[in-house]
């Protein structure tokens, strides 16, 4: 990695823009007012904001990183001191419940803030190890969960992005890149094809989702394979061989013993996951016609 061609230049942070592709943020419409409300709501910028506005700015060694997207600064390691720099710099971006929680800025805040110090990275692709390294790796300030992991793959992927192009770029191999975004897009199966109520549906917010309590029974288990009949396609979307009633009753099912009932966690076995009731929904009225959920 080099770092040869980055340079620290000054911004004022109204211009920086935060990141559609920032891996840990779920939003249906992509707006930056919709960013800054998740990274408010979810990754307690609100908080961080009181906290630089105390030490009257941010620490050096955590000086955002932007790149020049269409012209325009866009933040690719650093979104949340972003938002948070943003709540400070403008109070209209605060809630009326929010208005106490943040104070009043200094004019020497507000200075600051209009020559905001950052870091200028070439390109999204040679900012990639650095912000790995901050997320990925042990000493990250952030690790990334798994959702947050392969939502980075997604990202590239919708962008037609080839899986070698983005194992490559990311430093990883194209097998995990690839397992990644299968799960990823499991997942989307989960939440959006099968049949929940809205608050169900709300409980089932992919950010929110506990992978550990999922991935050891789906969706590449040999028994989720085997009585599921998951296989994926060449675009990496779930199928099956059952027909798509029977599939959605099954994994339904399964879902709900996980995340609304709380009847599977990571002690459980297979057999207690892929009991007779799955087993019988599954093979309810079976037939031999592969069902494409692409």
């Amino acid at each position: 990695m080099s770092y040869s061609d980055w340079k620290e230049i000054n911004v004022n942070v109204a211009q920086v823009l935060l990141d559609y592709d920032n891996p840990r943020v779920f939003i249906d419409k992509p707006t930056q007012e919709n960013l800054l409300r998740f990274l408010v709501n979810e990754e307690d910028s609100i908080e961080l904001a009181n906290s630089i506005n105390t030490n009257q700015g941010l620490p050096p060694a955590e000086k955002p990183v932007v790149i020049l997207e269409d012209g325009k600064y866009v933040v690719v390691e650093g979104n949340r001191r972003i938002s948070a720099c943003k709540l400070l710099y403008n109070r209209s971006l605060l809630s009326t419940n929010e208005f106490n929680k943040v104070p009043d800025i200094d004019s020497s805040m507000k200075e600051y803030l209009e020559n905001l110090p950052v870091v200028l990275a070439p390109s999204r692709d040679a900012a990639e190890p650095f912000i790995t390294s901050r997320h990925a790796g042990e000493k990250g300030i952030k690790r990334w969960s798994t959702i947050a992991t392969t939502k980075r793959y997604i990202n590239r992927y919708r962008k037609q992005e080839s899986i070698n192009h983005i194992a490559r770029v990311l430093g990883e191999t194209p097998s995990i890149v690839r397992k990644g975004i299968r799960f990823f897009y499991f997942l989307e199966y989960v939440r959006n094809e099968l049949s929940w109520t809205d608050e169900e549906k709300r409980n089932l917010e992919i950010f929110k989702m506990e992978t550990t309590k999922l991935d050891r029974f789906l969706p590449f288990s040999k028994k989720a394979r085997e009585i599921l009949k998951i296989d994926f396609l060449p675009n990496q979307r779930i199928t099956t061989e059952l027909p798509v009633q029977n599939f959605n009753a099954a994994l339904k099912d399964i879902i709900e013993r996980i995340y609304l009932h709380n009847e599977i966690d990571t002690r459980s076995t297979v057999e207690e996951v892929f009991d007779s009731r799955v087993v019988s929904m599954s093979q309810r009225d079976l037939n031999t016609a592969k069902t494409d959920m692409g």
